[in-house]
């Protein structure tokens, strides 16, 4: 299936605004049309969202798709005022390229999303995360989840995100990688010595990403398949260091939650448990003991 949009009527004034929509049209027609929403989130994260055209009507034989409920992940806030999408993002027509770079008008580019099909149960994107490191100095992207393999950064493969209760690639060394609680669809990489790029992904349906490494020309090609999920993903252009990206990413979903004291010493887990009489004990200890259970 063909995965390329178009718009015709990208308008350079839509771009100085802090937030801008157009309408996507599929180059074959096989595809409806898609409503692309681009807006300046915060200093230096671009949010890109698309989803069916926002005209109350959905596509014919085309369902709804689920959005993480705000309760989740708020990300309702409104533009930024007095910034503008064009500062970061350069969009080619025909067919539809989304990059995104520092500096209106400036090179290089760190990212772009250049390949999009959407449909009732499939959202697929294509992307590229660009470097100047090459070769030997090349690192390409680390994050999207848990343990998945040694390196800090991805080799080839295919890693899945559904949280399942089983063990990762690092256990089994069988791919693809299986996810045991932690499904992240953010990553990050660094572009130069003083520059670092990350991406977030507000999607919680079950996903797999595909990451090719081009060492000789410093690129990392992406492709993200889920089971459907309004697409909705920001971009952090404006990080020196890693921590810089993980303090842009709080932003976006918040600050991480820290138990209380006594629970961050002890974590009973049910794998050695393998009868009910063996669970009733050990719940009989914790009570006996007077040693709190539940987190």
């Amino acid at each position: 299936m063909d995965a390329k949009y178009d718009n015709q009527t990208v308008l350079t004034q839509e771009l100085s605004k802090p937030e801008a929509t157009f309408r996507l049209y599929h180059k074959t027609g096989v595809l409806p049309d898609l409503s692309l929403t681009l807006r300046v989130f915060d200093e230096g994260i671009i949010n890109v969202k698309w989803t069916w055209p926002e005209d109350g009507t959905l596509p014919a034989d085309k369902r709804k798709h689920f959005e993480i409920p705000t309760s989740v992940v708020n990300t309702t806030r409104a533009s930024r005022v007095g910034d503008m999408v064009g500062k970061h993002v350069i969009i080619k027509t025909n067919p539809l390229v989304i990059q995104f770079t520092q500096q209106q008008g400036q090179t290089p580019v760190y990212f772009e999303i250049d390949r999009i099909i959407y449909d009732s149960y499939l959202n697929w994107i294509g992307m590229n995360a660009f470097t100047m490191y090459t070769d030997l100095a090349y690192k390409g992207v680390m994050g999207l989840g848990e343990r998945s393999q040694q390196s800090l950064f991805y080799n080839d493969g295919v890693y899945s995100m559904w949280n399942t209760d089983q063990p990762p690639l690092l256990d089994t060394g069988v791919p693809p990688s299986n996810q045991g609680y932690g499904t992240h669809p953010f990553f990050m990489w660094p572009h130069s010595d003083n520059k670092w790029v990350g991406v977030f992904f507000k999607q919680a349906h079950a996903q797999d990403w595909i990451i090719e490494n081009d060492k000789v020309n410093g690129v990392t090609q992406l492709k993200q398949v889920a089971t459907g999920g309004i697409t909705d993903i920001y971009v952090m252009v404006n990080s020196n260091t890693p921590d810089s990206v993980v303090s842009y990413y709080h932003r976006i979903v918040g600050k991480p939650f820290l138990p209380p004291v006594w629970a961050l010493g002890w974590h009973q887990s049910k794998v050695c448990l393998r009868t009910l009489v063996e669970n009733q004990d050990v719940v009989e200890k914790y009570n006996q003991y007077r040693i709190p259970l539940d987190v």
